[in-house]
């Protein structure tokens, strides 16, 4: 039985595990709504020690990347003291600034790769391997620690891919990292950057973004050019677009791009690693699924979506595929959404003849509602504590003998949203 070269086996072995990939945009199993690129939040103007370019650039789209000032400065998930820490940077390290939050003197940041969240693994599905994990339920949130009651610092969509933080585990909870989590931290705890350092991390932004453009028109012409003639599929190289996606994976400013290249990178690079044990009987690239109408066409290349390298055993295994090679995904625009109000939840202390034990203050600190919830609910607003959410429920004013600030009303709450603002 006739045996591919190395280079020949290594190519229709990668054209496939890329055609096993629905898009490099949305991985495979993606297919559920993934979040959505944190916006930058709404600037508060605040007076800020550092150069005006980078006070310019915070907040258009592009991250500023900044170093930590002193030996040492904790991000937290609340852009106040007292919010929990997400992790403690160090001297040397930097942070990608996302924008200003609405309370003053603290910026909106990317979660740091050292930044930990907990998942509970019955929202979980392993993927890739085991190098990450997939929310197969509704209503999944990452939280703060490994207890059911710990602090909730990010919704989970069904679809979220998250990164295992090397086997971290405490009882039924995994430890993540999610490339769209935001923090929070102090501006005097950071050194923005200069014009020129400024200039230069757009035009490495711009740079991986054309990366990434390029990846994607790459694999749609590799992906027809194999559906139309496999055999010669077999003389194309996949390192140009290996090392695109390597590139892609540490540079675009992204985090969920950066995600979905690096999962499109392990799962070809898996597949051709795996590829000097595969042999293909008669030597050529069979037929792929769909191009014989009306039929499974089977392959003798076991590709898969998820990473996992191909298996054989003297020949390779036949698995059969089915249906057509899919189409780039467009994205879909999030529809606009009111709530009942929104801001920072707030234990209240000052006025407890309210009766109600959070507030919802704005960034300037000004109470915007009173906030409550009826018994036996499962909203625990304990949870949410220096976290910008909106809420929903219902309304009535406030009494004042019990408040004699601005009419602001009692909410009931039904339901809280993170807004990450």
């Amino acid at each position: 039985m006739p045996r591919l070269p190395l280079v020949a086996c290594s190519s229709a072995l990668a054209v496939l595990a890329a055609l096993a990939l629905p898009t490099l945009g949305m991985a495979a199993d993606d297919s559920a709504t993934a979040p959505a690129p944190t916006a930058a939040p709404s600037a508060t103007a605040v007076s800020v020690a550092g150069d005006n370019a980078a006070e310019d650039a915070i907040g258009t789209g592009t991250p500023v990347i900044a170093s930590i000032r002193g030996n040492s400065a904790v991000v937290r998930f609340g852009p106040n003291k007292d919010a929990l820490p997400a992790c403690t940077l160090r001297s040397g390290d930097t942070v990608e600034i996302l924008g200003r939050a609405q309370v003053p003197n603290w910026y909106v940041v990317r979660m740091p790769a050292t930044g930990k969240a907990w998942v509970s693994a019955k929202v979980l599905s392993p993927l890739d391997g085991g190098k990450r994990w997939q929310v197969r339920k509704d209503g999944a949130h990452a939280r703060a620690d490994a207890t059911p009651g710990a602090a909730i610092i990010c919704d989970l969509p069904v679809g979220t891919v998250l990164q295992d933080q090397g086997g971290g585990v405490k009882g039924d909870y995994h430890a993540v990292y999610i490339p769209t989590a935001i923090a929070y931290i102090h501006q005097s705890r950071v050194n923005l950057p200069g014009a020129d350092a400024v200039a230069l991390q757009r035009l490495d932004a711009s740079a991986a973004d054309a990366n990434w453009q390029g990846a994607l028109t790459d694999y749609a012409a590799l992906r027809e050019q194999a559906r139309a003639n496999p055999a010669a599929a077999l003389t194309i190289s996949w390192d140009p677009l290996l090392k695109r996606l390597a590139a892609v994976a540490k540079q675009h400013p992204d985090a969920a791009v950066r995600l979905s290249a690096l999962r499109a990178h392990d799962a070809i690079s898996a597949v051709v690693a795996a590829s000097a044990g595969v042999t293909i009987p008669g030597g050529i690239l069979p037929p792929l699924a769909g191009e014989i109408p009306g039929t499974a066409a089977a392959t003798t290349i076991a590709a898969t979506g998820t990473g996992a390298a191909p298996t054989a055993s003297g020949t390779a295994a036949v698995v059969a595929t089915t249906g057509d090679l899919p189409a780039l995904p467009q994205p879909v625009p999030e529809a606009p959404q009111t709530h009942l109000a929104e801001g920072y939840v707030v234990t209240n202390t000052e006025y407890p003849k309210v009766g109600a034990a959070y507030l919802l203050q704005d960034g300037n600190s000004d109470i915007v509602a009173f906030l409550t919830v009826k018994d036996g609910s499962d909203v625990d607003l304990t949870q949410y504590n220096w976290m910008a959410v909106a809420v929903d429920g219902s309304a009535t004013p406030v009494d004042p003998a019990a408040y004699a600030g601005k009419s602001v009303p009692v909410i009931t709450v039904e339901r809280v949203v993170l807004t990450h603002k």
